[in-house]
């Protein structure tokens, strides 16, 4: 992972996660010398991930299975960005994936690839690049854009995401939050 730059995506590679809008996102972006698209992790659709990239003739995108919790620090050191996706469903619209906040707090910029809910959060944060799900010329536009950002701008990309976090989302913050409306209904 070393010297590229790096599109992370961990976790389940499932049906729902609409991670073949990344894979043909990368089809596009054969041009860029230093992009790869980066999968960790496993689940239901790999196998028919793995042979659409293998029919697109696809070398800018790496499969590198389950990973111990111990090395995810150091791989997520070596993204550029985390990419998080959902199939376009409207009940998506609703959700925030986990993995946004785990971005957040890891101070990686954010390709967000969600209607909604988790695509306000990344905008208001201004910590990261929308593209509409299931668009994977929209998707490519997005990292093509990430892509030409300089390693200031994509670390100030991410840093504004981490102050977001322990701001707005953090433990404190919650149990602060939790704290004062308990204390209102009770002088209710």
């Amino acid at each position: 992972l070393r010297d590229r730059f790096n599109v992370v995506y961990s976790g389940n590679l499932g049906h729902f996660q609409g991670l073949e809008t990344a894979i043909r996102a990368a089809g596009r972006l054969r041009h860029l010398e230093r992009f790869q698209l980066v999968f960790i992790g496993s689940g239901q659709a790999e196998g028919s991930l793995r042979s659409l990239v293998s029919s697109l003739r696809l070398d800018n995108v790496r499969f590198l299975g389950q990973r111990p919790h111990t090395e995810m620090n150091p791989i997520t050191a070596l993204a550029s960005v985390l990419l998080v996706s959902l199939e376009d469903r409207p009940f998506f619209s609703a959700t925030i994936p986990s993995k946004t906040q785990v971005a957040l707090i890891c101070g990686k910029p954010i390709l967000m690839s969600v209607r909604g809910d988790a695509a306000d959060l990344v905008t208001k944060a201004d910590a990261g690049v929308i593209s509409q799900p299931g668009d994977d010329a929209a998707m490519a536009r997005a990292i093509e854009r990430l892509y030409g950002l300089s390693f200031a701008e994509l670390s100030a990309m991410g840093a504004r995401g981490r102050q977001y976090y322990l701001r707005e989302l953090s433990l404190d913050q919650g149990a602060t939050r939790l704290e004062s409306l308990l204390a209102t209904a009770a002088n209710e």
